[in-house]
């Protein structure tokens, strides 16, 4: 019943965003709660429900990207430190860092706001190159699209990852560009091994990455 309901009904996935801003943000909640909205976005998307919305994108690609680079670039430029959701976290209720009461909301509107235009901007951009491309790409994008199917999962164990485990590991590095590049690739590696694991564990796959 549950299920039926959120398959039919898009107002109750808005319902639900809006009840994530009175859940506390323990054990990394407030990432997971920022990254709602995006999930279901694409999930409504794939499924249909925004066929009005995909027709457009379709027929208006370029104008659609431009818009999404401009709107990017405008927001990027006001980025601060209260932006990051590790500072400013997401509840109403408990503890949210130092910032005052009234620029709560304005926080989460703007992370919103840019991370939908460079969602955008990245998938069109994507898109664009794929299409003009498409024979040199398609071992790469069948990669992309597989770590793809496993984002939601790689985000969550990630988080941990970079929450728990990394913090010892490099506590006495110095900042490093290309050991970050390479803690990424490993990171990520370990990621999809992790997700691909879990995955066959059917009660854990429900549970963790909401799998049938």
């Amino acid at each position: 019943m549950i299920r039926k309901l959120l398959a039919d009904n898009i107002l109750a996935y808005v319902g639900l965003y809006m009840l994530t801003f009175v859940v506390p943000d323990s054990f990394n909640a407030a990432l997971y709660k920022f990254m709602y909205p995006f999930f279901v976005s694409s999930y409504l998307y794939g499924a249909g429900k925004l066929s009005r919305v995909k027709r457009f994108f379709s027929r208006n690609k370029l104008q659609v990207l431009l818009l999404t680079i401009i709107v990017y670039a405008g927001l990027f430029s006001m980025y601060g430190y209260y932006a990051y959701i590790y500072t400013s976290g997401y509840a109403v209720v408990g503890l949210r860092s130092h910032i005052v009461t009234e620029w709560k909301f304005w926080n989460d509107i703007y992370r919103m706001l840019i991370g939908f235009a460079g969602a955008l901007m990245f998938l069109l951009l994507l898109r664009l190159i794929y299409d003009n491309s498409r024979m040199i790409l398609d071992r790469g994008w069948s990669l992309l699209q597989n770590i793809g199917i496993a984002s939601l999962a790689i985000y969550i164990i990630s988080g941990y990852i970079y929450g728990y485990i990394l913090p010892k590991l490099c506590r006495d590095f110095e900042l490093n560009y290309a050991m970050t590049i390479l803690e990424s690739v490993l990171v990520l590696s370990a990621c999809y091994v992790g997700f691909v694991i879990i995955r066959k564990q059917k009660i854990a796959n429900r549970f963790l990455f909401g799998g049938r």
